[in-house]
C-alpha cells in the first residue's frame, strides 16, 4: 500500500516539478548573473576608449537579448506548470484512489468466505481467554490470606531433583578474616552437605554418615570436634532441616550395613535458639565413637550415638564398635539467626 501511494502521488508530482521548473529556473539564474556582469563592465569602461566601449556595448546587447528570451521561456514554463498541475494532481489522486480500491478489494477477497471458520475459531478463543482471565482474577482476590502471621514460617522447598533430600537458604559465617554473615543455598544430596553462592557448589560435609545432628546447646565442649554453626530463618525451618539431615544419616548408615546404631542423645532445645548440630568423633583405639559426651568421657572408650528426631523421641541400643574411618571429629550445628543478640554467630572448631 505504501509503495502504491509513492508511485501514484509522490513520484508523479516530483516528475512534474523536475520537468517543468527546475531546469528552466537554473538557466534563468545563470543568464541573469551574466547580465549583471555585462552591465557592470559596460559602466566601468572609460568613454575615451572607443574600442572598449564598442565591445562592451555589443556584449551587453547580446547578453540582454539572451536574458529576454530566457525570461520568456521561464515565464512560459511557469505558466505551463500551473496549467498542467491541475490535471496532474487530479490524475495522481485518482490513481491513488484506484490503488486503494485494488488493495482493499484484494484484502476483502483474502478474508472472504474461506476465513469465516478461522474468524469463528478466533472469536471462541477470545471468549475463552477472557473467561480464564476473570477466573484467575477471582481466584487471586484472597491472595493475601495465604501470608503467614509470622514471617519465615514456610517449610523448606521441595526439590524437583529426586536425588536432593532437602534444599533451601541458610546463614553461614564467612571463612575470611572479616567474619561476616552470608546467606547461601544449601542442599543435601548423595549423603553430602553442600552449599553454593552463584553456580559452583562447595562440599561442607563430604560424608554425613560420620556426622551427628543436634540442636545447638547453651554450651558445648569444643575439644576434638569441628563444629559449624548455621542459622535458619525460623524455628519450623530449623526443625525441618534437623529431621531431613537425621533421616539422611540413618538411611545412609542403613544402606552401608552399619549395624545397630544407637540413638542416645536427648534433644535439649533452647526456646530462644533454633539450632542443631551434626557431630562425629573418633577414639584413639581406631574405632569410631559417636558418643555426644565424648569430650567428657575417656578417649579409649568405643561407643556410638546419633541424635534422635527433632521431636524428642529417643532410641537406645547396645554400644557397638564401628569400622575404622580415617576421619577426625566433626560437628555441624544449624540454628535460627537471632538478630540483635549474642546468638547470631557461627563457630567452627578444628580437631584437637
Amino acid at each position: 500500500m505504501i509503495e502504491q501511494t509513492y508511485w501514484s502521488l509522490v513520484k508523479n508530482l516530483n516528475d512534474l516539478c523536475n520537468r517543468y521548473f527546475h531546469d528552466v529556473q537554473n538557466h534563468f539564474v545563470r543568464v541573469n548573473r551574466s547580465l549583471d556582469e555585462a552591465l557592470a563592465k559596460s559602466a566601468s569602461v572609460s568613454k575615451s576608449k572607443e574600442q572598449e566601449c564598442f565591445e562592451a556595448q555589443n556584449e551587453l546587447t547580446s547578453v540582454g537579448t539572451c536574458f529576454a528570451h530566457s525570461s520568456l521561456d521561464y515565464i512560459y514554463q511557469m505558466n505551463l506548470m500551473h496549467a498542467t498541475k491541475k490535471y496532474k494532481i487530479t490524475e495522481a489522486f485518482l490513481s491513488y484512489i484506484r490503488a486503494c480500491e485494488t488493495y482493499f478489494h484484494q484484502g476483502y477477497d483474502l478474508f472472504g468466505d474461506e476465513w469465516s471458520k478461522t474468524k469463528d475459531t478466533l472469536n471462541d478463543q477470545l471468549t475463552r481467554f477472557k473467561n480464564e482471565e476473570r477466573q484467575v482474577e477471582k481466584k487471586m482476590q484472597d491472595r493475601h490470606a495465604i501470608v503467614p502471621k509470622e514471617i519465615f514460617e514456610h517449610p523448606p522447598g521441595m526439590p524437583l531433583d529426586p536425588e536432593i533430600v532437602v534444599e533451601g537458604y541458610l546463614f553461614k559465617r564467612s571463612s575470611k578474616a572479616i567474619k561476616t554473615w552470608h546467606r547461601r543455598w544449601f542442599m543435601v544430596r548423595d549423603n553430602k552437605f553442600l552449599y553454593c553462592h552463584r553456580e559452583s557448589f562447595t562440599v561442607m560435609e563430604s560424608d554425613l554418615r560420620l556426622c551427628l545432628v543436634r540442636p545447638l546447646p547453651a554450651s558445648f565442649d569444643r575439644r576434638n570436634l569441628r563444629i559449624s554453626l548455621l542459622f535458619s530463618d525460623s524455628e519450623s525451618l530449623c526443625l525441618g532441616w534437623i529431621k531431613a539431615l537425621q533421616r539422611t544419616i540413618e538411611s545412609a548408615l542403613h544402606d552401608c550395613s552399619i549395624s545397630e546404631v544407637s540413638a542416645s542423645l536427648p534433644l535439649e532445645r533452647d526456646p530462644q535458639k533454633n539450632c542443631f548440630s551434626i557431630v562425629t568423633a573418633k577414639g584413639k583405639t581406631g574405632k569410631e565413637n559417636c558418643n555426644p559426651n565424648y569430650a567428657n568421657s575417656s578417649s579409649s572408650s568405643s561407643s556410638s550415638s546419633i541424635a534422635a528426631s527433632p521431636f524428642g523421641s529417643q532410641r537406645q541400643t547396645r554400644q557397638t564398635a564401628l569400622p575404622t574411618f580415617p576421619i577426625l571429629c566433626q560437628s555441624l550445628s544449624l540454628g535460627k539467626r537471632q538478630m540483635h543478640s549474642g546468638t547470631d554467630s557461627f563457630h567452627m572448631f578444628a580437631p584437637g
